[in-house]
């Protein structure tokens, strides 16, 4: 309520004639859409970063140092990265592309209260989510209807797309889980989560909302995107929905086993998939301890490949291009953000261990709320100065 009765007074986002839903929403889809170049990506960012780069910023002294550290920390490794790359040839911009992404997720999270962000996300998923249930339905019903449909190519592999909802290929099969308009599904369901979980802790509840959410994120498949949302539906839904949800989960349970038991033979311990994620992660964590320091983003992209250290996480993400300070600094966002906001927290910090997302600038927003001086601090302290 409160960020809603800042939007009224008529707050910054009116002020550059662009609607907090629209704002929000363009965000998320440019931080996660495969179908927009990082190139036109950079731009996008740059350009929205500076436009709402003014008027007054809350934030408190910790906050600002731990702000110049990270950007001192940045910083560091940017002037090494393009030394080294007008030294050896351009090999990567992430360089470039990282950074930006930080700067606009840090203004953006600086002109929203939590509350208020996490109201426009939920306004902009909702109908997204009901679209993309609308495609799943029709592809496992009709499986060759997306052949039909515009091509698009991500990582080396030939998909399909609607533009709101893109459906993926596996080696020319069709894939079914739910993708909606970001690049994966294990994308894809952080966002339904985050929706979920205001969903749940909103006065304005709606039973059936909060099934739809539900529903995509078992659609998408993502196994740390369903713990999440089970746990979530489960821990803030009222008495009444929990018992709705036992209700019909015993009525689809017999439908539930061979997704069950698809998880458990691909996805534990000692599977295919689970070594494709586990060994990269041991790389990257032997090179960590061999670069304490950091790679840089390019050094990093030059043997990403050949040590085999493209790790599926956002930890050890972080920790190889930026060394351990950029990995301490991550964990000290994400127990800041626990203290503002702790079911935001846990969905990030659990959805580090499966995506490497960190720096995308809706979700390094997200971490920069645990940064934010409340209202009612700001109102203590200014009373203070004033006594």
């Amino acid at each position: 309520m409160q960020g809603l009765l800042i939007f009224r007074k008529g707050n910054y986002v009116d002020q550059i004639g662009v609607k907090p839903v629209l704002l929000v929403g363009a965000s998320v889809f440019l931080s996660v859409s495969p179908l927009i170049p990082y190139e036109i990506r950079s731009l996008m960012f740059g350009l929205l970063g500076f436009v709402l780069l003014h008027g007054k910023l809350r934030l408190t002294r910790t906050s600002v140092l731990v702000l110049w550290f990270f950007a001192g920390v940045i910083g560091s490794f940017f002037v090494v990265d393009v030394v080294s790359s007008f030294e050896s040839g351009f090999i990567t911009l992430s360089f470039f592309y990282i950074p930006v992404c930080l700067f606009f997720g840090t203004v953006l999270s600086l002109r929203f209260t939590l509350g208020h962000y996490l109201h426009c996300l939920n306004l902009f998923m909702f109908p997204l989510t009901v679209i993309s249930l609308i495609i799943f339905a029709l592809m496992v019903m009709f499986p060759f209807f997306p052949q039909s449909l515009p091509e698009y190519s991500f990582w080396g592999l030939q998909h399909r797309t609607l533009v709101l909802v893109n459906v993926l290929y596996a080696d020319g099969f069709l894939m079914l889980r739910n993708t909606g308009f970001a690049n994966e599904p294990g994308v894809f369901q952080l966002f339904l989560n985050l929706a979920l979980l205001h969903t749940l802790r909103t006065a304005q509840f709606s039973s059936f909302r909060a099934f739809v959410y539900l529903t995509a994120i078992l659609t998408t498949g993502s196994t740390a995107g369903i713990l999440i949302g089970i746990v979530t539906f489960f821990f803030y839904s009222p008495l009444s929905t929990k018992i709705l949800g036992l209700f019909l989960f015993l009525i689809f349970s017999p439908f539930a086993i061979d997704p069950a038991l698809y998880h458990l033979d691909n996805k534990w311990v000692g599977s295919a998939a689970f070594d494709v994620r586990f060994m990269p992660a041991v790389n990257a964590f032997l090179t960590i301890l061999e670069n304490p320091l950091g790679l840089g983003s390019v050094q990093y992209s030059r043997i990403m490949e050949s040590a085999q250290i493209g790790s599926f996480d956002s930890y050890t993400q972080i920790a190889l291009r930026f060394g351990i300070f950029g990995f301490f600094i991550l964990l000290l966002l994400i127990g800041l953000l626990c203290r503002k906001d702790l079911g935001v927290a846990i969905i990030l910090a659990l959805t580090f261990f499966a995506q490497p997302i960190w720096y995308i600038p809706v979700v390094f927003g997200l971490l920069m709320f645990g940064l934010r001086e409340s209202a009612r601090n700001a109102f203590q302290r200014r009373l203070a100065i004033a006594s």
